[in-house]
């Protein structure tokens, strides 16, 4: 039985103006799963994001992110989970591609010695080894969508969250963050992918969630809870409905 690395118990979050944005979430995510958040926009999937590593505080109930209380121990709980946002350049803050991967282990005050390696790592699991000395804002939006990622796993976090990864992203630059992310699942990491259009990576998750105003509405296998998908605002692939089952972007 895998542990439970995220466990949340009646997150409900309003924001200023009591604008309801979460209400009544319970949710347990296990070590090593790949879990798909699918809604419309404005469902409730980014704030929920934001929840498990601490970028929003409850307004109600709690958050557990591998084992740290996420209200009280936020700095922690940001080490354990790594979010790479819908927009890189928000979290794109080196003068360089080497310096940006870095600024995150250096915040953690890890050793020197330890910091590179893992940079380094990153940067070579990110296929960026060679632009090391590039300034960020002359990449692509392919290769800025990986400098974001690369910043996040040279942190060593357990979790890898993604925000509507493949916005902005052309055929070749989708295909390429499919294979890193099933990479960094097979490598043992556990994901969480936030998006409204699922095709591109259900063929690859264990698990589905469907959000609607704040609310999880569905949730279990990709196979079973696609066929209610679309009353909530969520595409079902056309190989789906046709019987054929979910077909990977990778073949």
């Amino acid at each position: 039985m895998k542990r439970k690395i995220i466990e949340i118990k009646g997150l409900c979050h309003t924001f200023r103006g009591k604008i309801p944005g979460l209400s009544d979430i319970d949710l347990d995510v296990f070590e090593g799963e790949f879990l798909i958040i699918a809604g419309r926009n404005g469902s409730g999937k980014t704030t929920l994001l934001k929840h498990i590593n601490g970028l929003l505080q409850p307004t109600k109930g709690s958050v557990l992110t591998s084992g740290f209380d996420v209200s009280k121990k936020t700095a922690q709980a940001r080490i354990k989970a790594g979010f790479v946002f819908q927009d890189p350049d928000a979290q794109i803050v080196g003068e360089t591609v080497h310096e940006d991967t870095l600024f995150g282990p250096e915040n953690l005050n890890m050793a020197r010695d330890m910091a590179l390696s893992k940079v380094n790592s990153a940067l070579c699991a990110m296929g960026l080894d060679k632009f090391v000395l590039r300034r960020p804002h002359t990449l692509s939006s392919g290769e800025k969508r990986r400098l974001a990622i690369a910043g996040v796993i040279a942190m060593d976090p357990e979790i890898v969250m993604f925000d509507e990864p493949f916005s902005n992203l052309d055929f070749p630059g989708v295909i390429d963050l499919i294979k890193r992310m099933v990479r960094l699942h097979g490598e043992g990491k556990t994901l969480i992918v936030a998006a409204h259009d699922v095709e591109k990576v259900l063929p690859h998750a264990d698990r589905l969630i469907i959000m609607e105003s704040g609310r999880i509405v569905c949730d279990g296998h990709p196979a079973e809870i696609i066929k209610n998908a679309e009353k909530f605002g969520v595409r079902e692939p056309s190989t789906s409905k046709m019987g054929m089952g979910f077909v990977s972007w990778l073949e």
